[in-house]
């Protein structure tokens, strides 16, 4: 991994799979130790993207794909592609609502949003299957979560 300190002004090179695991540690130091729905959501969110990007080039299922198919073979919904993408569109709303402002329905500076925990650990154990399940090295952050979240 690429080292970052304080004396350095010029680039910092990394790769996606160095991004995207700095972007899941964050979001989970971030839940884990300050309680920050917002950026573990949107940190965490970011990885579970990038992971699920890398999972879907094996020709792979990622995380939310396999929630899909699950609730899907549970009846939640009928398999029509309008459902699936209303229903993948559903799991990604905090972190998207957290991230965008498009300006619709009276979308303003003063518009509220619930976050709260369950937001934040439906997305963080997305972004963790996703890395599991490309064989990657479990971290202390990862074990500290799924310990924290255990015990719920």
């Amino acid at each position: 991994m690429s080292e970052w300190s304080e004396s350095s002004h010029g680039p910092i090179l990394l790769s996606k799979w160095e991004i995207a695991k700095q972007q899941l540690d964050r979001a989970l130091l971030v839940f884990l130790d300050e309680r920050d729905y917002v950026c573990s959501i949107t940190l965490g969110g970011a990885a579970e993207e990038i992971f699920g990007q890398f999972l879907k080039r094996q020709g792979r299922k990622t995380a939310k794909d396999k929630w899909v198919e699950l609730c899907l073979k549970e009846g939640r919904f009928d398999d029509v592609p309008e459902n699936r993408k209303a229903f993948t569109g559903m799991l990604n709303w905090h972190r998207n609502e957290l991230k965008h402002h498009d300006g619709r329905d009276g979308d303003g500076p003063e518009e509220e949003l619930a976050v709260d925990r369950g937001d934040a650990i439906d997305i963080l154990q997305r972004a963790i299957d996703n890395y599991q399940a490309l064989a990657l090295p479990y971290s202390e952050l990862i074990l500290r979560f799924q310990v924290e979240i255990d015990q719920d």
